[in-house]
């Protein structure tokens, strides 16, 4: 079996071996090769990282598809190696901020509601798009919590109120 080694691999593997003398042993990426291995082990051990880590950054030749030739928010790329190893752009849309309490509540996300864009907010299913329980998509569970609890104090309020008249009126008749 006849192994051809480049120039640039023979350099790593020497730099490599170079570090792994002067790093210490408690270096787990290091330990692999610490003094006891060969230049040989070390170039094959190189030549598969070098071929299983295809860095898609450093090939900026990518054309754009849609809108124009700027990198602006709205026209953001992802570049994507395809399985037949050819560079292609997938566009990113943009992030949604979600759903939120209105502002003079205290402007809170509200849990459950998937962050979807006002175009296809039309399109979603209505579980997406509210909550199954009182003021739904427009209060979260804690301003919920707040304001039932809120009504059944001033029901309660209420309620005493209406007795303690109730026991003066019959105090005043009895005098």
């Amino acid at each position: 079996m006849l192994l051809v080694v480049s120039a640039w691999v023979i350099h790593k593997c020497c730099v490599v071996l170079q570090l792994s003398v002067l790093l210490s042993e408690s270096t787990p990426h290091f330990t692999r090769f610490h003094h006891t291995t060969t230049l040989f082990s070390l170039a094959l051990y190189l030549s598969t990282m070098a071929k299983q880590n295809t860095n898609i950054g450093l090939d900026r030749r990518v054309t754009y598809r849609r809108h124009h030739s700027f990198r602006t928010l709205n026209n953001r790329l992802i570049k994507v190696r395809t399985p037949g190893k050819r560079l292609s752009v997938q566009l990113i849309k943009k992030r949604r901020p979600g759903v939120f309490t209105p502002g003079y509540l205290g402007h809170k996300k509200i849990q459950g509601i998937q962050n979807i864009r006002n175009k296809t907010t039309g399109n979603t299913y209505k579980n997406a798009r509210t909550v199954s329980r009182a003021y739904g998509g427009v209060l979260n569970h804690s301003l919920l919590r707040e304001r039932v609890i809120r009504a059944f104090l001033v029901e309660e309020q209420r309620i005493v109120k209406k007795l303690l008249s109730v026991k003066g009126t019959k105090k005043a008749g009895k005098r």
